[in-house]
Parts: C-alpha cells; sequence; structure tokens
C-alpha cells in the first residue's frame, strides 16, 4: 500500500502520498504542467485530485512539513496548499488546534473536536473568492454509528482507525455542506489523529 491516507465523501475518494511514495512524482509533474515551477522541498505529501462539492473544483492538496513565517499568526498546528485544477486557483489550508471547551461548531454528541481548518487567500497567487467563511471541524468519535446517525448518511470506516471533518457555512447558520471520512486501515504516519492532539492539548496546557 504505496498510499498513506484515504479520505472519502459522498462515495468521492482521495488519496494520499508521501514523498517516497512512486505515484509522487507524477502527481507533483501533472500539478506543474498546470502551475509551473514549484518547490517541493518542504512538501511532506501529495494527494490525489478530489472534486469538492463546497468550492465546485478539483482540488490537489500538498501537506507541508513547515508552516510559513506568514500564518504564524494563525497558529497552525498544520499547513497545506489547495490546487484547484479547474480554474488554476491556489489558496492555503491552515490547521488550528482547538478543543471541546472551545468548539463552537455542530458535533455529535460524544464527540471530541480536534481541530479547525479554513482556506486563507494567497498572496500573489490566483483566487479570486474569500473562502475564509467555510470552517472544517475535524473530531474523533468512538462510536461510528452514532456519527452515521448525525450525519443521516452511511458513512465508510477503516480497520485500524477512522476519523471525521464537517464543513459548515458560518455565514448561514453553521449549515453543514460536506463531511469527510478519513480511514485507515493500518497504523502509518496520519493514523493517530488523538495521539497528535495530545501531544498539542498538553503543550498548551489544555485538560485532557
Amino acid at each position: 500500500m504505496s498510499y498513506v491516507e484515504r479520505m472519502l465523501t459522498d462515495g468521492d475518494e482521495r488519496l494520499t502520498f508521501n514523498t517516497d511514495a512512486p505515484e509522487f512524482g507524477p502527481a507533483v509533474e501533472a500539478l506543474r504542467q498546470q502551475f509551473g515551477s514549484l518547490d517541493t522541498t518542504n512538501w511532506h505529501s501529495i494527494t490525489s485530485p478530489q472534486y469538492s462539492t463546497v468550492y465546485n473544483d478539483d482540488i490537489v492538496s500538498v501537506v507541508f512539513k513547515v508552516a510559513p513565517p506568514y500564518v504564524d499568526h494563525l497558529d497552525p498546528a498544520a499547513f497545506s496548499r489547495k490546487f484547484f485544477t479547474r480554474r488554476g486557483w491556489v489558496y492555503d489550508k491552515v490547521y488550528t488546534f482547538t478543543s471541546p471547551s472551545a468548539n463552537m461548531l455542530p458535533i455529535p454528541t460524544g464527540g471530541v473536536a480536534l481541530g479547525l481548518g479554513r482556506l486563507v487567500s494567497v498572496y500573489g497567487q490566483p483566487g479570486d473568492d474569500d473562502f475564509e467563511h467555510f470552517k472544517c471541524l475535524y473530531f474523533m468519535h468512538q462510536d461510528h454509528s452514532a456519527v452515521e446517525a448525525w450525519a443521516e448518511r452511511p458513512l465508510p470506516s477503516g480497520k485500524y482507525s477512522t476519523f471525521y471533518a464537517a464543513t459548515f457555512d458560518t455565514e448561514n447558520g453553521n449549515t453543514m455542506l460536506r463531511m469527510k471520512t478519513y480511514c485507515y486501515d493500518e497504523q502509518g504516519p496520519l493514523s493517530d489523529w488523538d495521539v497528535y492532539w495530545m501531544r498539542h492539548a498538553k503543550k498548551r496546557g489544555v485538560d485532557i
């Protein structure tokens, strides 16, 4: 298995490949054909394209090893770049730590809020719209069926671990627009969100 993460939404699959995967080079080259020269030295992984119903585009996601300094004021826990392959737009996605007591977005009863993600415009890069009101809540839950009942749809699951994200429109009553499920069939570099969250929580003095 060369991919390290499988994310599914509405039956559409997105795979994530680390830099040592055979799929990494061809995926980067496909982006270069459209977006020109790209410096991959700070890239941790790249995904296959996936259509987003929220942004109405096919998006390739690249996770950075280290967030660039210009987002330091947002206190990122992780950072990725989004390539909109239909319109040629480029946005950054900033992921910030959150906790159950700080979370203000809907979550199924018994769920634990882990982080928030939002797109921010990149200076000098094409992108005509402000998407910051779309926020993704990343969370974990011990009862998969409870998440399915809350989302009002069947959801896939991983053999080793399963985590979740819901995208909300915060300008429209926190309407849920998209449900994403992250499925891991074996332990790997991205499969233990709870462990990473606990590390961040302890560093921030959050009661867990």
